[in-house]
């Protein structure tokens, strides 16, 4: 099991509803002395593991942005509490989840043309830090994309055997994005996805539309999807 993998269980176990309370009939168990552990023990568990790893370090963030947000109740009255629905995204749709730097991702599928193992990739000369080249995607030359590069997590490796280019369309125009992998397909309706301001701050990326929850790292489905708005990887 990895860091990452302990520290989203970790979290999940903050994040757990608490357990029915038994029938008035029934023996009240002994009281157990054990206090649910806060943002601030999550975050010192997090700041260990991350101080030696910066590969998970924004999986991490995101994962600690989501548990705090959740932690701290939003006021009945207000408009602008630290969690609330994002107005960008589709009633309901299906995702295509990937991962980046140990963190899931997902695009809606219907931006989506098709994703491909990554084929040979011609490097362009002056072209920004993030797009690696282009490739010949049967007689059209489209530009790819490193998209851990393009959101500050980190370069993808484009010879991994997981690594795959997902080839996005909208109107024409066409992008690859070169992610570690590939996990699957979600659908997601509009209830499911949150506008949380703490993973804003911790994750400032024009392209975030919200999150998720049920990642399929976490066993216990509490895992956190980072949702991402592909029209920002097709201007």
């Amino acid at each position: 099991m990895t860091s990452l993998d302990t520290l989203q269980d970790y979290i999940g176990t903050v994040l757990a509803p608490p357990a029915p309370s038994p029938a008035a009939s029934a023996p009240a168990p002994a009281a157990r002395q054990t206090d649910a552990p806060g943002a601030s023990a999550i975050a010192a568990v997090a700041a260990q593991m991350v101080a030696n790893t910066p590969a998970i370090a924004a999986a991490a963030r995101i994962a600690l942005a989501a548990a705090e947000a959740t932690a701290q109740p939003a006021a009945a009255d207000d408009a602008d509490a630290a969690t609330t629905r994002a107005p960008a995204a589709p009633p309901s749709a299906r995702w295509l989840c990937f991962d980046l730097a140990g963190q899931e991702f997902a695009l809606e599928l219907l931006k989506v043309q098709e994703v491909q193992r990554v084929p040979p990739i011609v490097p362009v000369r002056g072209a920004p830090s993030d797009v690696l080249g282009v490739i010949n995607l049967r007689g059209e030359i489209v530009h790819v994309v490193d998209a851990g590069a393009n959101l500050g997590l980190g370069p993808s490796d484009p010879r991994s055997e997981a690594a795959r280019v997902v080839v996005l369309e909208d109107g024409g125009r066409r992008v690859g994005l070169l992610v570690a992998g590939v996990s699957n397909l979600m659908s997601l309706t509009y209830q499911a996805i949150e506008r949380c301001d703490a993973v804003q701050r911790a994750f400032p990326c024009p392209a975030l539309l919200g999150i998720t929850r049920g990642g399929r790292r976490a066993r216990d489905k509490r895992g956190v999807i980072v949702l991402l708005d592909a029209a920002s990887f097709l201007a």
